[in-house]
């Protein structure tokens, strides 16, 4: 994960600081041979995580040592609801649990337009595109990460 997070989002971009403030988000993608529904999931995440806190972050958060324990934490809320997700550490989901405040580990979802809670969430499946050439499938995944990170999915 620690090359998807260093990228600096605007970097080599040469339009005005107004054209700067018109960008509303990004994507990860994850184009691969040897991917299928059996291990998509474990593939894109917690590299997706990622690129979403560095997408939806102030351009100073940008330290990959700090990030890899808060992404850590991200995966085993991942784990948790059912999603796989590989891991970035060392050690089991379960010291979180038993070793860091609940609140660290079950963090509220909030609405990020107005900051209000947000009673649940739901995963899109139609994020999902299956693109068939040349006898090869490659999943190419289109996701607006900061959902699951952000709302703590």
């Amino acid at each position: 994960f620690f090359k998807y997070y260093e990228v600096e989002p605007l970097r080599g971009f040469t339009g005005s600081d107004e054209a700067k403030k018109r960008i509303l988000g990004g994507e990860a993608c994850l184009w691969a041979e040897f991917v299928d529904g059996t291990n998509l999931l474990a593939r894109l995440w917690p590299k997706a995580s990622a690129v979403a806190e560095r997408l939806w972050s102030a351009a100073s958060v940008n330290n990959s040592e700090d990030a890899q324990f808060r992404l850590d934490v991200h995966r085993c809320r991942l784990l948790r609801r059912g999603i796989p997700a590989q891991p970035i550490l060392n050690g089991y989901c379960g010291n979180y649990e038993v070793g860091m405040a609940r609140s660290m580990v079950n963090d509220p979802a909030f609405n990020y337009e107005d900051g209000s809670p947000t009673e649940s969430t739901t995963i899109d499946p139609s994020a999902f595109a299956l693109r068939i050439g040349n006898s090869k499938i490659y999943y190419v995944l289109y996701i607006i990460s900061f959902i699951f990170f952000v709302l703590g999915l």
